[in-house]
């Protein structure tokens, strides 16, 4: 019977060793002799009646000592931890996609339809000139909506610095002070506008700028014939004292001979262009380049300027960090023209080399 009862305690410390291992609690007999006042456990064979045994001891509560070959207590899960982690997961994937869905591809960018005729874009141009040539330079911001946008408004102000011959004398500075509105809508898989009216002041803002009000704008559809080819059509009404209007037609075709080339064929503004990777491609483009202009030519007389040139561009462009496309253009001017509404005259000057630098948003 003692060999039975040490088999039982041994199996009680299996199991609270288990439970031990679980993190429960337990509690475990003494294997120690009961005191010799306690009876033994055992038969009694007798006829007399058992003597009244006293109440025994309580066992002995303790913990049951862990093997030393049991292994440690599973550690808990740190669920903060956890969750900060996956947390962190998962903003790194969603700045990745905000990052790739943020960054303009060329390729993208140039398969897409002709459904803007004029974007807006914010550069610089130079013309050098010497004591018998004109020389050009502005700062200037056209007034049009970016890419991105379907309608509003748009304030631009603009700058030109004339150098050059004594004669004719006109103002050193001329100045754009203009404000446009711009619509353009899709009005299904096939047809597409570009809207824009404006009113600017054009002007050497020296005295009354009357004569340099002028209202250009322009209205342009666009008839999407398959996902690579467009017809475009309309009017760009420039309000210039040499040209009035200029008709607004061509075509745009994607996949060109080759499949990184477009050729935008579409008069007043072709351009050619031909992507290099992604990020860059470069582009041929033709334009027509002036204005006409308000300036005081005496202390009593206004004058009317109006300079007209024609732009042969080369342009290489690659697409920012802010998603605009910015390109250095080297060009070549030619026609050259300055012609004076009141008095009637006009001036020609030699062609010369153009140097560009433009943003398009």
């Amino acid at each position: 019977m003692k060999v039975r009862q040490n088999s039982l305690v041994r199996r009680v410390r299996a199991f609270c060793v288990l439970y031990l291992t679980l993190g429960l609690p337990c509690v475990v007999l003494s294997q120690e002799t009961p005191p010799s006042s306690s009876p033994a456990i055992g038969l009694r064979i007798s006829d007399e009646p058992a003597p009244a045994s006293p109440p025994s001891a309580p066992p002995i509560v303790q913990p049951a000592p862990l093997p030393t070959d049991a292994a440690p207590p599973a550690p808990e899960l740190d669920r903060k931890t956890v969750g900060e982690t996956v947390n962190e997961a998962v903003e790194d994937v969603i700045d990745e996609i905000a990052s790739a869905e943020s960054s303009l591809d060329i390729y993208f960018e140039q398969s897409q339809p002709f459904s803007s005729y004029r974007t807006h874009q914010t550069g610089f141009q130079w013309i050098p000139g010497s004591n018998d040539d004109l020389g050009w330079f502005s700062w200037q911001s056209d007034p049009y909506l970016s890419r991105a946008s379907d309608a509003g408004l748009s304030l631009t102000f603009n700058l030109h610095g004339l150098s050059g011959p004594v004669t004719p004398d006109v103002s050193p500075r001329l100045y754009d002070a203009v404000a446009a509105y711009q619509v353009r809508r899709t009005i299904s898989d096939r047809f597409s506008y570009d809207v824009s009216a404006s009113v600017g002041v054009f002007s050497d803002f020296e005295g009354s700028a009357r004569k340099g009000v002028r209202f250009p704008a322009h209205a342009v559809g666009m008839m999407h014939i398959n996902h690579r080819a467009d017809l475009v059509f309309g009017i760009d009404y420039l309000d210039r004292e040499d040209i009035k209007v200029l008709p607004v037609a061509g075509v745009s075709i994607r996949e060109f001979i080759v499949p990184n080339m477009r050729l935008d064929l579409v008069f007043p503004r072709p351009r050619l262009d031909f992507v290099v990777d992604d990020q860059h491609r470069v582009y041929f483009a033709a334009l027509l380049g002036g204005g006409t202009w308000d300036f005081e030519a005496t202390a009593n007389t206004r004058e009317l300027l109006t300079y007209r040139d024609y732009r042969l561009l080369f342009g290489f462009e690659f697409a920012d960090d802010e998603n605009h496309l910015s390109a250095i253009e080297f060009g070549y001017a030619f026609s050259r023209e300055i012609e004076f509404a009141n008095a009637g005259t006009s001036h020609t000057f030699p062609d010369a080399f153009v140097l560009q630098w433009v943003s398009r948003y």
